[in-house]
């Protein structure tokens, strides 16, 4: 044996000698303190370990919930969006319609006080009123489009095609 393996023999048996002797109990008594004290340390450590797991699992629970709850509203919102969006166009559409119906009740107001002159002055031609009603509704009409919306003229009314409810040119004349 080497003088320094021969040493470090030496030195670890007085150290247990001395420390497994009764003659020095407050070195004893501290190194058991620390041990117990480590131990402790070991426990505060496993079970702060697991509350953090635990934490971890239930925040991963809440945030999968959230996820869920989110993809619901955005899918809502969507849906709200374009549901808007629709009616949005439907809200055109008939503000459209009511533009070109006020416009043909205008014209057919100037229509029908020109021809009340025309038979104040003419008393007997009763038939060329309704004539001449029929042909301002068939000459407002021939325009072809206003603002968006389909006109089509037939043999015996005119209708506004739109997604709204229509029109014809009979319906607007019985207003006056």
């Amino acid at each position: 044996m080497t003088p320094v393996k021969l040493l470090k023999e030496t030195l670890k048996e007085v150290r247990n000698d001395w420390l497994s002797d009764g003659s020095v109990p407050l070195k004893r008594h501290g190194v058991r303190r620390r041990r117990q004290s480590a131990a402790r340390s070991k426990e505060r450590k496993a079970r702060y370990i697991q509350e953090l797991e635990r934490r971890v699992q239930s925040l991963q629970t809440e945030a999968t919930t959230l996820s869920a709850q989110l993809t619901l509203f955005q899918r809502d919102t969507n849906g709200l969006a374009n549901e808007n969006t629709e009616l949005k166009m439907r809200l055109q559409a008939m503000e459209q319609q009511a533009h070109l119906r006020n416009a043909l009740n205008e014209a057919l107001r100037k229509k029908v006080e020109r021809m009340k002159m025309e038979t104040g002055e003419i008393s007997g031609k009763s038939d060329s009123f309704d004539m001449g009603m029929q042909q301002s509704v068939s000459e407002f009409l021939q325009n072809g489009r206003l603002q968006g919306l389909e006109i089509s003229s037939n043999n015996s009314s005119s209708l506004v095609k739109s997604e709204g409810p229509s029109l014809s040119g009979s319906e607007s004349s019985s207003a006056y």
